[in-house]
This record gives structure tokens, sequence and C-alpha cells, in this order.
């Protein structure tokens, strides 16, 4: 009896086997003779064998209404500013299959966006005016001594930045040696006077409460023309302070409509 004769007595035996499916599973899964691969009938059917899908959005009241709409439990990812609740997660004696979901990942409005590619950006003076024009609605210009200059103002002082060298020689004469030294000086001035930076007002993502951030000004001399840069100051602590918003007004939309907690979940 070779190979071939003694695999098919095997699968004879199993396809004489009734009971190799079980029953609960007989209506959707089917064993073929084929390597006995199992297939899910459920395309065929008139109708899925239950509810499932991923529903992904941006926006946090829509995210809301559809979570209110059908209750369910979810975890906050504040530093990825991410949402996800499940609504057939199950319990531990009965799990569920997990796979019915909402998530929310919120989006960076343009201005905010556009505020963190400026962040620490070396520009010329050109780019740095476009920008600053471009955003003029969201900024408040501040001197060094604190206060508030007009926007129109700070942006005429970056327009006339110069560069300006000094040399200054130091000549001594000893006994026994001569000691020259030659100290350059470069700083940038503006007729106008510029300012220390900009406070910069947005809201961050959608649907989260505005915010402002502080962009330090800085001028660099080392090349023939000057660079200008925008840093935000403090930015991992706005960050924080931003994923504390999200957790917040999630919390406080969803209610109890959805057993929100901290953290992520991997079904």
């Amino acid at each position: 009896m070779d190979e071939s004769a003694i695999k098919l007595i095997q699968q004879t035996a199993v396809d004489a086997d009734s009971d190799r499916m079980p029953s609960e599973f007989a209506c959707r899964l089917v064993a073929l003779p084929d390597n006995y691969e199992v297939h899910d009938l459920e395309k065929y059917m008139s109708g899925r064998e239950r509810f499932r899908g991923t529903y992904a959005t941006q926006s946090i009241s829509d995210f809301v209404a559809y979570v209110k709409a059908r209750k369910g439990e979810g975890y906050i990812d504040a530093d990825k500013h991410q949402a996800v609740v499940f609504f057939n997660l199950g319990t531990n004696d009965e799990p569920g299959h997990a796979d019915h979901r909402a998530v929310l990942t919120l989006k960076p409005t343009a201005a905010f966006n556009a505020m963190l590619k400026a962040d620490g950006a070396k520009a010329d003076q050109r780019s740095t005016i476009d920008w600053l024009e471009d955003w003029a609605g969201n900024l408040r210009a501040i001197t060094q001594d604190g206060a508030e200059m007009a926007a129109s103002l700070a942006i005429s002082a970056v327009r006339s930045v110069t560069v300006e060298a000094k040399k200054s020689s130091e000549h001594t004469q000893g006994d026994f040696n001569v000691a020259k030294s030659t100290l350059e000086q470069v700083e940038a001035s503006s007729r106008v006077g510029l300012p220390a930076g900009f406070e910069f007002t947005c809201e961050p993502y959608l649907g989260l409460p505005s915010r402002s951030f502080f962009l330090r000004l800085s001028v660099n001399t080392g090349g023939d023309k000057p660079m200008l840069a925008l840093r935000i100051v403090r930015r991992e602590a706005q960050e924080e302070a931003i994923a504390q918003d999200f957790k917040r007004v999630l919390l406080n939309e969803v209610g109890e409509d959805a057993a929100l907690t901290i953290g992520t979940f991997t079904p």
C-alpha cells in the first residue's frame, strides 16, 4: 500500500465523522476536504452573524454622538490624542470579539501645525516676515520689557534688521614681549526695536480650548545675511497641558455613556 492510498483512507475516515465540526458552528463553518481548512460561510448568508466595524473620526462632537448612541467601554491615549471605545468588549466571564469600535484621532489645526513647523526653524527675513504676516491675527508682539507691541510695528522691526560688526584691538608692550588681540563683536539691531518674541494664540486641536504659546525671537548673525528663528518656550509643558485638556473635554462630553479609562487596550 503506497502513501497516496494511506492518505485517501485517512481522508475518508475524517469525512465519515459527522462530529468533526461542533454543532454550534455547523450553520456557518465548514471544513473542506482539501487539507480540511475551515471556511466561514457568513458572506453567503442574508445577514451578518453580528454587527462589527470601526468608526473613525477627527471630530470630538461626532465621536461623542456615536458613543452616546451605543454605549461601550473605552480608553484614552492622551499622549497620542486618541481615544478608542469598544461596543462588544464583553466581560471577563463572557468576553466579546471587540471588533465593533469607535476611534477618535484629533487633528491639529492649521495654525497650530504652522507654529510647530516654525518652531526652531531658521529662516531668512523674507520668509519670517511672510510667516508673521500670514498669522498676524494670532500674534501679539512682546517687547524686551514684557510690554505689548503692535504686530505691525514688530513686523517692521523684523523687516529692518541689520547686522553690524565691531572690532576692538588691544596692544600690550612689555619688557620682553608684545601681546596683541583683536575682538570682533557682531550684533543684530533694528531701528524700530526688535521684540523679544510673540504670543501665539490658537486652538491646538479641533474641539480643544485655545491656548497661548510664547515664541521667542532670535537672530543668527553668523552668515552674510541675518537668519531668524522662532522657538516655542516650554513646549513639553504645553504638550502636557494639551493632553490634560483632551482628557477633560472627552470625559465631560461622554459622561456616563461610556466607561472611559486613561491608557490603551489591545484586544
